[in-house]
Order: C-alpha cells, then structure tokens, then sequence
C-alpha cells in the first residue's frame, strides 16, 4: 500500500476553502484518518480533507494514516499556510 499526497504546501487566503487529497493503490479498501500536527482531526475519514472558511489558527501541518488488512501507512505531510487577505 502506499499513498501520495497531491501536494506538499498549500497556501490559501484567509476566508477561502481548499482541499487536501491523498491518492492511495490498496486492495482491499482502505479507511482514512487526516491528522493536524498528529492528532486525529473528528470526521476527517475521506480520501479528501476539506477546510472550509480557512483562518490562521488552520495552519499547520496536515497527514492522512491510511490503513487496511495489510496494514497502514501515513502519507507524507502537507503544510498549509493561511496568508491575509489583501
């Protein structure tokens, strides 16, 4: 199994949304868990991590712990990094 994540940082203005994907090859399905700075974040599960309304306090850095019978494997992380707007 292993997962690739689209991107390594992410910048984003203050206010605007912006989406987070792994892309896994695994058999059988996986399940996923998104992590901030390494604590599980609740209802992250999908393959797509979605922030909406992005603010400072969502800085930070981002990884997804993708697990099936075979085992898990956490992506690489991504950073994201609100900037104000103009």
């Amino acid at each position: 199994m292993q997962a690739t994540a689209a991107r390594d940082v992410v910048t984003v203005e203050a206010g605007e949304v912006t989406s987070l994907r792994v892309r896994v090859a695994a058999n059988p399905a996986p399940t996923y868990q998104w992590r901030k700075a390494g604590v599980a974040i609740a209802d992250a599960t999908a393959n797509t991590l979605t922030i909406e309304d992005v603010q400072p306090e969502n800085a930070g850095s981002y990884d997804v712990v993708v697990t099936n019978t075979a085992g898990s494997v956490t992506s690489r992380a991504n950073r994201c990094w609100p900037i104000k707007q103009a």
